[in-house]
């Protein structure tokens, strides 16, 4: 199941208190305080429909600290930090094969990919991995048994047989 299960206090129509949340086997996974209706303080998640949950932190009605963004499956598919209500660094963002397994990784800062790449084949076999710097495939890759050395998405040097 990929039901969700809170526990909350409501005032004059509103979120007031202590709301806990609980994912399918019991097990707490947000606990926040809330304002008229507003996250102040903890964690907070909330319920996207068939697009999954969300998970923030808050400081002072404001969103600070990590997050985190699951399908209906309870499957990550994206996770970072914010910092005063906008993303900071860099955020990661994962597919899945039909089978559940993961399929990419990829990081994104200030809409670019930058850092590390993963892709898996069905069954967790690693495919390609590598960097990117500045959205640009950037230092040493593998692929499959081929090792390519990239600079600014040109390659500079290609050996097989690793």
């Amino acid at each position: 199941t990929s039901e969700l299960t809170s526990i909350m206090s409501i005032l004059d129509g509103s979120l007031n208190g202590t709301v806990s949340h609980f994912d399918p086997k019991g097990k707490l996974i947000a606990e926040g305080i809330y304002k008229k209706g507003y996250p102040q303080e903890g964690t907070s998640v909330q319920y996207l429909g068939n697009r999954g949950k969300t998970k923030y932190t808050y400081e002072k009605g404001v969103k600070q600290g990590p997050w985190i963004w699951w399908n209906t499956n309870w499957r990550v598919l994206v996770k970072g930090s914010m910092h005063e209500d906008k993303p900071k660094g860099a955020t990661t963002y994962f597919t899945y094969h039909k089978n559940g397994k993961k399929q990419t990784e990829t990081n994104i800062v200030e809409k670019k990919k930058h850092g590390a790449f993963k892709k898996w084949d069905s069954s967790g076999r690693i495919l390609v991995e590598g960097e990117f710097k500045n959205g640009f495939k950037h230092g040493n890759w593998k692929v499959g048994s081929v090792k390519i050395n990239f600079e600014n998405d040109k390659i500079i040097k290609k050996s097989f047989g690793i």
